[in-house]
């Protein structure tokens, strides 16, 4: 990232690598229908295995050469871990580090994609102790800042694919206010 602007809004995002995320959200996925009766835990064994190769490759592809990274490829997402790699090594962490321009960061809390618990809080002891950062929290908004009563991964997924409408309100408000006030 680059250029010059005057601020930065974050929402629903991550610090985490994309690849760790979805391998999570997978996992979870699976784990929701094994817990509704949809598919038996047997029958996933092979994507849960997968699942595992994926973070351990997680781990390790920063340390891979860009070739080895171009001949990688990820279980599941079937693209090259080059991709992933360079996803890391641009990563916001690296580029925040950087970043002096006031900064809004905005989280779901019924998002089941990006976690209030994980990524939210990522976000929060990234960002401690600058005094340009506001942090804005919505109960009972999915991932696309819509209202939702889904429960669990599963209906999170059908609902942001399903449930059209507006962004909720006060979060385009919170967004032209944080504007308007730098």
């Amino acid at each position: 990232m680059g250029g010059d602007f005057a601020g930065l809004i974050v929402m629903g995002s991550s610090p985490r690598s994309i690849l760790e995320v979805g391998a999570e959200q997978i996992r979870q996925s699976i784990f929701d229908q094994i817990e509704a009766g949809v598919v038996e835990e047997a029958d996933v064994a092979d994507i849960l295995a997968d699942i595992d190769e994926i973070k351990e490759l997680n781990a390790t592809m920063v340390a891979l050469s860009a070739e080895e990274a171009q001949n990688t490829i990820v279980p599941i997402f079937g693209n090259a871990l080059y991709y992933w790699r360079d996803l890391v090594i641009h990563s916001f962490e690296r580029y925040v580090q950087d970043v002096t321009v006031p900064i809004l960061v905005m989280q779901a809390d019924r998002d089941f994609q990006i976690l209030t618990d994980v990524d939210f809080v990522l976000f929060q002891e990234l960002l401690a102790g600058r005094d340009n950062v506001t942090f804005r929290l919505y109960e009972g908004l999915n991932h696309s800042f819509i209202p939702t009563t889904a429960t669990d991964f599963n209906e999170h997924a059908v609902s942001i694919m399903t449930d059209i409408g507006p962004v909720y309100g006060p979060a385009l408000y919170d967004i032209v206010d944080w504007i308007f006030r730098r």
